[in-house]
């Protein structure tokens, strides 16, 4: 767009020459600078991609334990606790000071005495659940976690973190709670 020099009149355009010799596309002057921002995408609801990634993975646990022969028992109670740790995961990897200490605390008020938690955590840069499991199933310390005794409490908790340029941050935490 060109600077206007000519006085503005409604309809008429700033370079009439210009449009003669067709060397630029004739253009209104505007009144004022015509800049819009650029604004993000609207942000995607997270909460039901964690429900459905909770659910997709919880029934992958279920189905994993009755092929072993074992009953599973998930616990929406632990489940809930371990949000807490996986937005300390996602400080960390920012670079932000770590808040484990509040985790184990809460986890220390969770587990009875003679139990142990154990929890994995797995970040994902993309949202295909569909290939999460076999990624989870792959990591000897989750098929740890999946061979525990059949009086174990399991949970899944995710956790989806948008990123700029539509980029995203998946975490997915598998733990147990019981006598190991």
């Amino acid at each position: 767009m060109g600077l206007c020099l000519l006085p503005r009149t409604p309809g008429k355009q700033c370079f009439p020459i210009l449009d003669v010799l067709r060397l630029y596309p004739s253009t209104f002057c505007p009144g004022i600078a015509d800049l819009a921002l650029k604004m993000w995408p609207p942000p995607m609801d997270s909460e039901p991609l964690e429900e459905a990634i909770e659910s997709k993975l919880g029934a992958a646990i279920r189905s994993h334990r009755e092929a072993a022969g074992l009953p599973t028992r998930l616990d929406s109670h632990l489940a809930q606790l371990l949000h807490v740790a996986l937005v300390n995961c996602e400080c960390e990897r920012r670079g932000l000071p770590s808040q484990a200490a509040v985790f184990e605390g809460l986890a220390s008020r969770v587990c009875a005495p003679g139990e142990v938690l154990r929890a994995t955590p797995v970040q994902f840069n993309h949202l295909r659940v569909s290939l999460f499991w076999s990624a989870l199933s792959d990591r000897s310390s989750i098929r740890e976690v999946l061979a525990s005794p059949a009086t174990t409490a399991f949970a899944v908790r995710a956790r989806v973190v948008r990123q700029p340029e539509d980029a995203v941050a998946v975490w997915v935490l598998i733990a147990a709670k019981g006598k190991m």
